[in-house]
């Protein structure tokens, strides 16, 4: 049976608020052709490191910002991309499952990829990949639904938990990195998430 998810917002290393609304489709609508409103997430990733949460932004060519979200390119001007392998490898190098997933992400933020819809896409199929979720992408212009950000009812482990406390609703690489994916998404784990 054919489960169509609902225009979801192309978010870079989404949270479990955009897992969840997908579990169980077979396809997901995914807005790259819609206009770029200048959300954070679209090229902000969350994550816990030794100094406590902690973001990341991807530089964007101002100029390609006033349109679609497949037109918005991405800046190459400085080495972000090795500055946010670092800042992974900083905050999740000590993790239980960074070396079973980091190898497959790095290619990813060394692809030079220009557009930002679509390095976030590869990011979104890194991620899905990695948590079993064996659905379609399809690139659409509708508008995206809402997200709730305050998800995360229950912790999980972190890193530098001991020193800076539970981060909740954190990119999902977050959990990723921390506590691996052996789980099957049908049988509604994330519910605890």
């Amino acid at each position: 049976m054919e489960i169509v998810s609902q225009d979801m917002p192309l978010f870079l290393a989404p949270g479990f608020d955009w897992f969840r609304k997908v579990i169980h489709s077979t396809k997901i609508h995914v807005c790259s052709h819609c206009k770029f409103d200048e959300d954070p997430r679209y090229n902000r990733l969350l994550f816990a490191g030794p100094h406590g949460k902690q973001q990341f932004s991807i530089p964007l060519i101002g100029e390609t910002k006033k349109g679609k979200l497949s037109d918005v390119m991405i800046s190459y001007s400085e080495n972000w991309h090795n500055q946010l392998i670092n800042a992974l490898r900083t905050a999740y190098g000590k993790s239980p499952f960074y070396e079973y997933y980091d190898y497959k992400l790095e290619p990813i933020i060394k692809s030079k990829e220009p557009y930002l819809a679509q390095f976030n896409l590869a990011v979104i199929r890194f991620l899905m990949d990695a948590f079993k979720i064996k659905a379609s992408l399809i690139e659409t212009d509708s508008e995206p639904v809402e997200l709730n950000q305050n998800v995360i009812s229950e912790s999980y482990y972190q890193v530098f938990a001991d020193r800076n406390g539970f981060y909740p609703n954190l990119s999902a690489l977050d959990y990723l990195f921390n506590e691996g994916w052996d789980k099957d998404w049908s049988d509604n784990n994330l519910s605890n998430l």
